[in-house]
């Protein structure tokens, strides 16, 4: 099995294929947006030794800061949606053991009190 930290720098090289797009598999200590931030939410062990696991990731994606704008920043964010195109996150991160489940929380989120539009992708890895 591979370490999950390689596992989640894995998906932050797929997504830095966006150009424009900043991404991160540790939260820095200052965001400069567009960003995506890679964290691991949980890992599934396996029932049986040789079943593997399934590791849980979440990318929270910062389009752009909200003070820059509401309809800029929607703009921004809309195309990190799309299931194709240059900046699609679906397109970047998906491969055979790597999928897109869902997008949450499209709207406004804070990160270390600067307020930004974005959303959260849940990301699944069979491993």
């Amino acid at each position: 099995m591979v370490a999950v930290t390689t596992i989640r720098t894995n998906v932050q090289t797929a997504l830095a294929t966006i150009t424009g797009l900043r991404a991160h598999n540790v939260w820095p200590d200052q965001l400069i947006a567009p960003a995506a931030l890679v964290q691991v939410v949980r890992v599934a062990y396996a029932q049986t030794e040789d079943a593997g696991r399934d590791v849980f990731l979440e990318i929270v994606l910062l389009a752009a800061p909200s003070g820059q704008g509401i309809e800029r920043g929607q703009k921004a964010l809309d195309a990190y949606l799309d299931q194709s195109g240059t900046k699609s996150i679906v397109a970047a991160v998906e491969n055979g053991q790597t999928r897109v489940v869902e997008m949450t929380d499209y709207g406004e989120l804070e990160v270390n009190g600067v307020p930004y539009l974005g959303c959260r992708f849940s990301i699944q890895v069979l491993d």
